[in-house]
C-alpha cells in the first residue's frame, strides 16, 4: 500500500467517526426533551440514570453508524 492510499483510509475513516458522533449528538439533544415524564422517570433523574441510560444508547447507535461506514466506506473489499 502506499502513503497516498493509507491517508486516503484514514481521511475516510475519520470522517465516518464524524458521521457516527454527528448521529449520536442530533439522537441525544433532539430526542432527550421527549423523554417519559412519569413518577418512576422522576425517581430516577434524581440519580441521573435515565440521562447516561439514554447518552449509552444513543453512543450506542452513533457507534455502529461509524462501524458500518467504516466497514462499507474506508476498506476496501477483497
Amino acid at each position: 500500500m502506499s502513503a497516498k492510499h493509507v491517508l486516503l483510509q484514514l481521511l475516510k475513516f475519520g470522517v465516518s467517526g464524524l458521521v457516527g458522533v454527528s448521529v449520536s449528538t442530533v439522537l441525544y439533544y433532539g430526542l432527550k426533551g421527549q423523554l417519559p415524564d412519569l413518577f418512576w422517570t422522576v425517581l430516577l433523574y434524581r440519580f441521573n440514570a435515565v440521562d447516561v441510560g439514554f447518552y449509552e444508547l444513543t453512543t450506542i447507535i452513533g457507534g455502529t453508524v461509524h462501524f458500518l461506514l467504516s466497514k462499507v466506506w474506508v476498506f476496501e473489499k477483497k
